[in-house]
């Protein structure tokens, strides 16, 4: 081999190793892969949810009924001051009634803030699973679909009744300025739920 062909065959060894160290350069570089980003706009998907409806609807029904509760203990009571009315203090029955009384009064307080406290507690709970509900669907139909990650979208701004103050607020709090309309995904979150909802409900 000349001297001008083993020069030629070292500059090509060279250019060869460089180009692999190039090559495996830009591959780390580019590791990461494009992301796909999708958007929900959370507060329409619990305004149109079945299940969120029914949660509702359950709830004033419970009310309607402690209403009816209370209505009617507060009945008993207005009947008791009115037996006590008519007793003369002195009489051995008037002491019996006015105890009757104040511990009804007492029962009754003690029962309604309960009974309120009790509600919260389960509203909040419902809603808080309702939410997880919301984020694994919303999990399920970017996987299917696609995407990588789902952003919270905020539904349209309406910012004539602020103030100067709760505008600035207003605007630097707003996650999504922007979106395509094919990356919103929440039309298909609602249908994914309410139909997951409906093959969970029975028919009555």
């Amino acid at each position: 081999m000349t001297k001008r062909n083993l020069i030629v065959l070292i500059s090509a060894a060279s250019l060869l190793t460089l180009s692999l160290f190039a090559g495996a350069q830009t591959a780390r570089l580019l590791k990461g892969r494009p992301t796909a980003i999708g958007v929900v706009d959370v507060e329409k998907v619990f305004n149109t949810l079945a299940e969120k409806m029914q949660i509702e609807a359950d709830l004033n029904t419970r009310q309607e009924n402690l209403k009816k509760e209370r209505d009617s203990r507060e009945k008993e009571l207005r009947d008791l001051k009115k037996d006590l009315e008519v007793l003369n203090a002195s009489n051995p029955a008037f002491k019996t009634k006015q105890e009757e009384l104040e511990k009804k009064v007492f029962d009754l307080q003690a029962w309604a803030q309960w009974q309120t406290n009790m509600l919260s507690r389960e509203n909040r709970l419902q809603i808080t699973g309702l939410y997880n509900k919301i984020t694994s669907a919303a999990g399920k139909v970017a996987k299917d679909s696609g995407y990588d990650v789902v952003l919270f979208k905020e539904p349209a701004a309406d910012f004539g009744n602020v103030t100067p103050e709760q505008l600035s607020m207003a605007l630097r709090s707003r996650k999504v300025l922007w979106t395509a309309e094919d990356l919103d995904l929440t039309e298909q979150v609602v249908q994914a739920m309410n139909n997951d909802y409906k093959n969970v409900v029975k028919p009555k």
